[in-house]
Parts: C-alpha cells; sequence; structure tokens
C-alpha cells in the first residue's frame, strides 16, 4: 500500500520528462542560429557561386600522334595551360601555341566543357598529370578546368561592394566610395594559385561554395584552398610520366613566353648537363 504513491509519482515523472523540448529554452543554440542567420544575409550580398565560377578536374586520351607529342614535348609541361574550343559540336583541347587539335576530353568532363563553352563561359585548362600506360604504350593527360561567367561576374561587382560595406559596418554614406569588386580578376587571380599548385605536385580542390566565393572576392583573389584531393589511382600497368613540374621545364616555360634572359640561361643549363654527362662517360671509360 505505501508503494502506490509511488508508482504514481515515478509515471507522472516519466510523463513530464517524455514530453517535446521543443519548449526549453537553449541560449547557446540560439546564438549559432543568430549567427547563421547573420552570415546568410551576408552571403546573399555576394553572387551565387554556380552562376559564376565552376571548377573540376577532367582526362583526356590522344587519339594520334599529334596530341601524344603534346603531352610527351616540351609543350605538355605541368601547369601548362591548353586551349579549349568547340568544332563541331564537340570541346577540342589544343595546343595553345598553333592550335592544332589534340583530344577530346573523356566523360564527364567533355559534357561539362561542352555546355559551358555553349553558354559562353570563359574556361581555362591546366595540364595536372600525365600517366603512361605500358600495355598499349600510350599516353593519358588530366587537366583542371576553371570556369568563369564574365558576363554576371561584372553585373555582380557592384553587389558585393556594397555587401562587403554592410558585412563592416559602413554607413550608406562610406558604402557610395567603395570599389567596385572586380569577380572577373579575383577569379582569375585564384586561378593562378591553382596552377602554381598543380605545377608543384599538389591536387588542390577546385569547387567552391558560397562561403569560399565570398572568401575569394574579399581578398582579391589571394585566398584559396589549402585542401587537397586524393589523386586518382593508376591502373595496373601504368605510372606517372609527368607529375610536377622541374626546376628546368621552368626555365623551358620561361623561354616559351618570349623571355629572352630564361631562354638563354635554359640552354646553358642544357649545355652544362650535357658536358657534365659527357664528363661523366669519359671517367669511366678512361
Amino acid at each position: 500500500m505505501n508503494r502506490a504513491p509511488t508508482t504514481n509519482g515515478s509515471l507522472e515523472q516519466n510523463q513530464r520528462s517524455s514530453k517535446p523540448t521543443s519548449r526549453f529554452s537553449d541560449p547557446l543554440g540560439e546564438h549559432v542560429q543568430l549567427l547563421s542567420e547573420q552570415q546568410q544575409r551576408q552571403l546573399a550580398q555576394y553572387p551565387p557561386v554556380e552562376q559564376v565560377y565552376c571548377g573540376f578536374y577532367g582526362s583526356f586520351d590522344p587519339r594520334d600522334k599529334t596530341g601524344g607529342s603534346f603531352l610527351i614535348g616540351t609543350e605538355g609541361i605541368i601547369g601548362a595551360d591548353i586551349g579549349l574550343e568547340l568544332r563541331d559540336g564537340q570541346p577540342w583541347l589544343t595546343a595553345p601555341a598553333d592550335g592544332r587539335p589534340i583530344a577530346i576530353p573523356d566523360e564527364p568532363a567533355a559534357t561539362r566543357l561542352r555546355e559551358l563553352l555553349q553558354q559562353d563561359w570563359e574556361i581555362r585548362c591546366i595540364l595536372a598529370r600525365t600517366i603512361y600506360r605500358t600495355d598499349d604504350k600510350g599516353f593519358t593527360g588530366e587537366f583542371a578546368a576553371l570556369a568563369i561567367q564574365a558576363g554576371n561576374s561584372e553585373a555582380a561587382g557592384q553587389n558585393v561592394a556594397a555587401g562587403v560595406s554592410a558585412a563592416a559596418g559602413q554607413s550608406s554614406a562610406d558604402r557610395s566610395v567603395t570599389a567596385e569588386v572586380d569577380v572577373t580578376a579575383a577569379l582569375h587571380r585564384f586561378g593562378q594559385h591553382i596552377a602554381e599548385r598543380l605545377r608543384a605536385g599538389e591536387r588542390p580542390s577546385l569547387a567552391l561554395t558560397q562561403l569560399q566565393l565570398a572568401r575569394v572576392l574579399d581578398s582579391n583573389g589571394e585566398w584559396y584552398l589549402t585542401k587537397a584531393e586524393p589523386k586518382p589511382s593508376l591502373p595496373e600497368g601504368a605510372y606517372v610520366y609527368r607529375g610536377r613540374r622541374s626546376w628546368s621545364e621552368s626555365l623551358i616555360s620561361q623561354a616559351y613566353q618570349h623571355n629572352k634572359g630564361c631562354g638563354i640561361l635554359s640552354w646553358v643549363v642544357i649545355i652544362a648537363i650535357a658536358a657534365l654527362a659527357a664528363w661523366a662517360i669519359w671517367q669511366l671509360l678512361t
């Protein structure tokens, strides 16, 4: 008899504890939600990332000796730009020097590039890695594609400037003197950082979230992702022919860009290496 009140009391307590917790206040949760809403309002001042930028990796297999010679020659060094144009409805990678066709990218990169070209996006393709296949003695090239919609970028510049001013707490009078943000120029600088990391043998992440785009624009293109993607595994019988840019290849690249000093220096280095090799052979034979 004495246990009945205890049982009823326990049941009542369990019923109270099983009620939804939505009526309870969580100050920390409300603070986080407030910060999230504030951040969303600030990000809304920037252009939607999908309207101004996209980045992804692709690969290609040259279909003839012309494309193969590009990958194994002095033009196909890591970090080199590859041309891109639409020919008969197909996105062709081309050699920047003379426009000769190299290859059509593999899927799904080919479809994405075709759609972007048809929508007049500005696309930069950068050679990321060259793979040699021992089974058929062929080469595969991997590249990074950075696409910018210049029209949307220019239209969004003033909105970004206003958004940056608002985030900094400037008054409407101060906002009028804020310089217009050049979205296209900022994304071009961001692309330069990507190219530098590719030359160093890295595989940087190319896609941007809305928050990351805001950081790129706030820094005028100097902010970039430090995270790297894992490199695709190689099939059996394949190995990396070129994975990064060497010092001598950097000199050759400068020579291609009509830098006479680097061109002369590259030939000096080549002659010096040849002389050193000849001397080593002479020492072995004598």
